[in-house]
């Protein structure tokens, strides 16, 4: 018998099948006051594993005024359990434009890959739940590892070894795109589909070399169920916004563990990287010329990833093409971008994909009151100094 979890706020329905709906609907908090926020309401599907960026997107999607559905994926044999707390649902209610709505469903990732005439298998059921008309999608990997070492982790659980690690997780990204494949279905004509990825994916000229078919097909017998090479392959080449991010760090702010101080209040404390490097920078992931955009030590935010992609799957910000393939890292800087800030730089990333003159950088500053005293002081004072 395979697994299903829906939770939604503090509540959680549990199924005896993979994925079944009640007959009534599914019932859940959602908010219902106005903000000032000028986005117009969306329904928006959100697939990942728990936390991470996938629950930055759905809760920052529901707080701008949309309609979310969080699908979540579990480890196999997972017994965890997925809920936003009580105060994120408030604070949804606050900043929600009246109409954001968050609600949970999952199933584990062995349900989401056995043959589709098996009756424990949920793969069926997830464009039922993700529904029809959908304005976008956004699906990641990140939090993949982090559920394997929750899982791994359990009292009372064998530790898994090596090769069944490789396995959990072959299998949890092999889920993501079935899912990801089954749920875009549901995307609308002129629909954004959003694809979040680390940059190193790039450097093997794929996005997944070690693709789950070989596992599926010894643990099934034979491959029952079509699995797409790559989440991009997944999701479809229209409309297709491929946001990629270098080394990661930044927790939900629904997060129970979200603090603002790194290790707590000290008698000097010291705030954590998402509050000191909240500015921005968008590149497409290969210029003109061919060169790639992000270096090996770039890192990004999760609550800039996740805000990008809510942006792009909502139609916030334009798309003058066809598909884009953008890279995001995150700067020095205790301000992040506001909307204008959001939709300037994507623009500047466009252009640069497709122009050799266009515009790398743009950075505003102070009036300058005297131009030739500006130009003295560089020349007499500030040139000497540094050359």
């Amino acid at each position: 018998m395979a697994n299903f979890k829906l939770a939604a706020s503090l509540m959680l329905l549990a199924s005896a099948n993979a994925f079944t709906l009640p007959t009534t609907g599914i019932t859940v908090r959602s908010s219902s006051i106005s903000s000032s926020s000028q986005l117009q309401m969306s329904n928006v599907v959100v697939i990942s594993p728990p936390g991470g960026i996938g629950e930055v997107a759905a809760v920052k999607a529901a707080k701008m005024g949309s309609s979310v559905r969080w699908f979540v994926i579990t480890p196999p044999s997972s017994t965890a359990t997925v809920a936003l707390s009580g105060s994120t649902m408030d604070s949804i209610a606050k900043d929600g434009k009246g109409t954001g709505s968050v609600e949970l469903a999952g199933a584990q990732a062995d349900s989401l890959l056995l043959p589709t005439d098996d009756s424990a298998s949920a793969l069926s059921a997830v464009s039922t739940w993700c529904g029809s008309n959908l304005d976008g999608i956004i699906c990641v990997y990140d939090g993949v590892e982090e559920s394997i070492t929750a899982a791994n982790n359990v009292p009372g659980a064998k530790p898994m070894d090596g090769g069944e690690v490789f396995k959990t997780r072959t299998a949890m990204m092999d889920a993501i795109r079935v899912a990801a494949k089954e749920a875009s279905a549901g995307v609308v004509r002129d629909g954004v589909k959003v694809a979040l990825l680390p940059f190193e994916k790039e450097k093997t000229g794929g996005e997944e070399e070690d693709s789950g078919l070989a596992f599926l097909g010894s643990l099934l017998g034979g491959n029952k169920v079509e699995i797409p090479s790559t989440l991009s392959a997944a999701l479809g080449s229209n409309n297709l916004v491929t946001v990629r991010y270098g080394d990661l760090f930044g927790i939900p702010e629904s997060s129970p563990e979200a603090s603002a101080f790194l290790g707590g209040p000290r008698k000097y404390p010291v705030l954590r990287d998402e509050y000191t490097m909240m500015a921005v920078r968008i590149d497409p992931t290969v210029s003109v010329s061919g060169n790639t955009m992000m270096g090996e030590s770039s890192r990004s935010s999760r609550l800039a990833v996740g805000e990008a992609a809510v942006r792009m799957a909502t139609k916030s910000i334009p798309l003058s093409t066809a598909s884009l393939d953008v890279c995001l890292t995150s700067l020095t800087g205790m301000e992040g971008p506001d909307e204008e800030d959001w939709v300037d730089d994507f623009k500047r990333a466009q252009q640069a994909a497709t122009s050799p003159s266009a515009e790398l950088f743009n950075a505003a500053f102070g009036s300058v009151p005297s131009i030739d005293r500006l130009a003295d002081w560089m020349a007499t004072k500030w040139a000497p100094a540094v050359l």
